[in-house]
């Protein structure tokens, strides 16, 4: 059994089956450097500063790209915090990221997260 995440990933019609760009606009700053793909699925999380602050929450995907991912969570994760990301159903850490924004949207919050190197890698 693996414990790897099951992520759909939405076609342009909505339906769960292909892949669906999200497209650019020209005229918006654009800081991402890959393309990200409208994904769903839900993930458990520990998030914390390294100092004083940490938790654990459940995210709701909405998008991945190769670098990161786009969730949504009841939670405000502060730019900076590392968050280790564990799929529903797994008791085994998935991956490791660092939040790097995070803005409110009708009373959830919408997190950036960027994977970091695996100590592997380095």
């Amino acid at each position: 059994m693996s414990d790897r995440p099951k992520w759909r990933i939405r076609s342009s019609s909505g339906h769960i089956a292909g892949t669906r760009i999200v497209t650019r606009d020209p005229f918006k700053l654009e800081r991402r450097r890959e393309v990200r793909h409208e994904a769903d699925g839900t993930l458990s999380a520990s998030y914390s500063n390294g100092v004083d602050r940490f938790g654990i929450t459940h995210m709701q995907l909405v998008d991945r790209s190769p670098g990161g991912l786009g969730v949504k969570t009841h939670v405000r994760i502060e730019p900076g915090e590392m968050v280790t990301i564990c799929p529903e159903g797994s008791t085994v850490p998935w991956v490791s990221a660092r939040a790097m924004r995070c803005i409110e949207n009708d009373g959830k919050f919408v997190v950036g997260l960027k994977y970091c190197a695996s100590a592997a890698a380095a």
